[in-house]
């Protein structure tokens, strides 16, 4: 699984991972070519609410630049904040969900990161 968390440079700068896309874009196509299906993690709540549209966007165009298939998963995962999703959060991956379904051939799912105890 592959946390790219959002498709927005500036955005995914703030969480702390590189704004540039080029080397994940071109690992993930490469890996398409490989044979290798995708889990991609995009978080939904990370983005203000007044920039949510402008987030989806972005992130679209990412999206547009890999190779996905029938075969690839994009997970939706809202941002929790001490194990608490707002209700924008849910709010947001259900309109990325409405919207990404009808653009990508892969695969869109909820996913909540805060459901997985993690024992050592």
């Amino acid at each position: 699984m592959i946390g790219l968390e959002t498709g927005w440079g500036a955005l995914r700068a703030k969480l702390g991972k590189s704004g540039d896309f080029n080397k994940c874009i071109n690992m993930i196509n490469c890996a398409k070519h490989a044979g290798i299906n995708i889990g991609l993690t995009l978080l939904t709540g990370a983005a203000p609410r007044e920039l949510r549209k402008e987030n989806l966007k972005q992130t679209l165009i990412t999206l547009e630049s890999l190779e996905l298939s029938s075969r690839d998963l994009i997970y939706l995962s809202p941002l929790s904040k001490n194990d608490f999703v707002d209700d924008a959060a849910l709010e947001e991956q259900s309109e990325m969900k409405a919207v990404m379904i009808t653009m990508t051939d892969a695969k869109v799912v909820p996913y909540q990161m805060q459901r997985f105890h993690y024992f050592m």
